[in-house]
């Protein structure tokens, strides 16, 4: 015999197994949210892979390199020397030239990866020795230029010069100095 269910039965039911009905549609919305994000993943990868090729040949033409005046001979240089030429210490050429350092402002990306990257130090190291030696009147300030052309310019102008651009600017006025441990 069927038994008839009135309402409040009927409401203790549906209270009783909520929990399977909410189940079941969570369940099938984490699949979708699933899906979809592995729809995400696999454009973004196959995006990712095309732009590869570009983003090695614009990071080798951003690295950044050491560059001098052309009648420098100072092949290769050690890196405990462009440290003491950095940091103001080391103030003459093994010839007995005058060492002109030129840098670039402190919030340039440029001079923030040379910092980094090539002299193994941060900016704000180097500005407090700067400030340090400018102060104490031991040493005058590195000659600074608004941006990598300038700097280019600079160094291919004035014998005894050092300083940093990227690699993709280099041109026949400047040479680059290698470095070495």
């Amino acid at each position: 015999m069927l038994k008839k269910m009135s309402f409040l039965s009927y409401s203790r039911y549906n209270k009783r197994y909520w929990h399977l009905q909410t189940r079941n549609s969570a369940y099938s919305n984490s699949w979708h949210g699933f899906i979809r994000l592995l729809i995400l993943l696999l454009c973004f990868t196959s995006f990712s892979h095309a732009s590869v090729s570009n983003a090695k040949s614009s990071r080798e033409n951003n690295e950044l390199v050491l560059i001098s005046h052309p009648s420098n001979n100072i092949q290769p240089l050690k890196f405990k020397t462009l440290r003491a030429i950095y940091s103001m210490r080391l103030q003459t050429w093994p010839d007995g030239s005058a060492i002109n350092v030129f840098v670039l402002p402190d919030n340039s990306l440029n001079h923030i990866g040379f910092c980094k990257q090539l002299l193994k130090t941060l900016p704000r190291h180097l500005r407090k020795n700067w400030d340090r030696l400018i102060f104490s009147g031991i040493s005058m300030a590195p000659s600074m230029v608004e941006d990598a052309n300038n700097m280019k310019q600079s160094i291919a102008s004035t014998p005894g010069a050092i300083g940093y651009i990227p690699r993709g600017e280099i041109d026949e006025s400047v040479v680059i100095i290698n470095i070495t441990n």
